[in-house]
């Protein structure tokens, strides 16, 4: 009888332990679906997210019909993913303080995985929609704004690497070795190239290299290289990116010999500084915005 007696206050505390975790579930859900990021100021939402809020309902309606529904009364809200993930691309802060922003209480893990599923969402169906080199008609006009601005003649891009600090790797991952990000400049990075046109839009960003690989070993194996050498052979031989000592100029022959860019040398040489100021500039607000 005793230990009947004993048994049953253990079932009676267990059940009334899940009715209390129940509860608590149910309230946290409750406070997300509450917690809604529009009814913040304009200007913290921008902050937040980098977007106005009638950009961001876009992005959401456009995402969401490729997300994952969950029925369970914890899960995330498909709107709230989004934002968490954006919010995380926007300001580069740590996962665990996302999670606390916009009173949501989400784990680092919740967190996590909703960065996840927002890539992988965004890397399936929207990366070659949205992200991609200007078309041939684009480039002509990015070629006009750059005369109009600088005086110079076939410049379609601006491009210059910029090193974006990380903490080292573990020194057990054997599939990136601390060594290889240790750049010269003394510290880990991942070098990234990055091409903006003459009105300092970011037309193409390479963050695939570590620290230690030189700027001229990035564009040699880069797409955007072939791309225009392609472009060079069907009989384009007006079209130049503009870099400092950094970017190599191209060893072929052919570009060696090239009237334009001899004409074009001199045209540069005065405005030069100018438009890599511009690109430098470009360039750390960039950083500034999506790695910090």
């Amino acid at each position: 009888m005793a230990l009947n007696m004993i048994i049953n206050a253990a079932l009676i505390d267990e059940i009334e332990d899940l009715e209390e975790l129940h509860n608590l579930n149910i309230e946290r859900r409750m406070l997300r679906d509450n917690s809604n990021p529009f009814d913040l100021p304009n200007t913290f939402f921008k902050k937040l997210f980098r977007f106005e809020k009638e950009m961001m309902l876009q992005i959401i309606t456009i995402m969401s019909p490729f997300m994952r529904n969950s029925h369970y009364s914890n899960a995330i809200p498909i709107h709230m993913k989004i934002l968490t993930a954006i919010s995380f691309f926007a300001t580069g802060s740590y996962q665990m303080s996302i999670g606390q922003d916009f009173n949501l209480g989400l784990s680092q893990a919740m967190v996590s995985r909703a960065i996840k599923e927002v890539s992988d969402v965004f890397n399936q169906h929207f990366l070659n929609r949205y992200i991609r080199f200007p078309t041939d008609l684009e480039l002509n006009n990015i070629k006009r704004r750059f005369f109009e601005k600088f005086g110079v003649g076939g410049i379609i891009g601006t491009i210059d690497g910029t090193h974006v600090a990380i903490i080292a790797p573990s020194e057990a991952d054997e599939d990136h070795p601390p060594a290889i990000y240790f750049n010269r400049k003394g510290f880990y990075s991942i070098n990234v190239q990055l091409i903006c046109d003459a009105d300092m839009i970011i037309m193409n960003a390479n963050a695939r290299f570590p620290g230690s690989t030189h700027d001229s070993a990035i564009w040699a194996s880069s797409a955007i290289k072939r791309h225009l050498h392609q472009k060079y052979e069907e009989g384009n031989h007006n079209s130049w990116l503009f870099g400092d000592s950094e970017d190599p100029y191209d060893n072929n022959d052919d570009y060696m010999d090239n009237d334009n860019l001899e004409e074009n040398y001199e045209n540069i040489d005065p405005v030069g500084e100018n438009l890599l100021q511009e690109g430098r500039r470009i360039r750390n607000n960039f950083i500034r915005h999506n790695f910090h």
